[in-house]
């Protein structure tokens, strides 16, 4: 659903999602993963993502930021109070965190037993929360659009055209690309 990748020609990583057939929830989820990666495992190297025991430890790390960085810890105490698939599901309006993610996170946190979230997640699978868009707002909530670095390049334009100029013939991606990313299009200023 994501990667991180460090690009030498940018001097820094780049985060990647797949943008079909994902929800928003997903979305959010897998980008906070990412970030989660690029701050906890700077010195982690390819072999050690060979290890199982150790790749399964790095991931989880990933999913626990990911879930805290979501849904932080004091914010989800006071928000979760019944912890039922009803509440979690309005909660996943509000928050954007899936309905699976908060049984996970209710567990974590101990709000609920090892048991409760095991029944809560068999209920889940009856519900078909597990299959895509099966989760309730799955269909309703649009995935959402980067904004920050498209209102950058717009002042970039404005303020500063020979700069913008130059940042747009030194992308090595096509232009319709830019557009479809940014929600935008690229031409030089003349």
């Amino acid at each position: 659903a994501g990667f991180t990748h460090p690009s030498s020609l940018l001097s820094r990583p780049v985060i990647g999602y797949n943008a079909f057939e994902q929800t928003n929830a997903r979305q959010r989820f897998s980008l906070a993963h990412e970030l989660g990666h690029l701050l906890l495992h700077v010195s982690v190297t390819n072999k050690d993502l060979s290890t199982s025991e150790l790749y399964r430890q790095i991931e989880d790390q990933a999913h626990r930021f990911a879930a805290a960085f979501l849904f932080p810890h004091e914010a989800y105490v006071r928000a979760a109070r019944y912890h039922t698939l009803e509440e979690m599901a309005s909660l996943k309006r509000t928050w954007g965190v899936s309905v699976l993610t908060q049984i996970k996170r209710s567990e974590q946190l101990h709000c609920i037993s090892i048991d409760r979230a095991q029944s809560l997640f068999m209920l889940a699978g009856r519900r078909r929360f597990r299959r895509p868009f099966g989760e309730p707002w799955d269909r309703d909530t649009p995935l959402e659009k980067p904004q920050l670095l498209g209102k950058s390049i717009d002042l970039l334009r404005d303020e500063a055209p020979i700069a913008y100029s130059q940042l747009i013939e030194s992308m090595p991606f096509p232009r319709s690309m830019l557009r479809e990313a940014f929600g935008r299009s690229f031409a030089t200023v003349d």
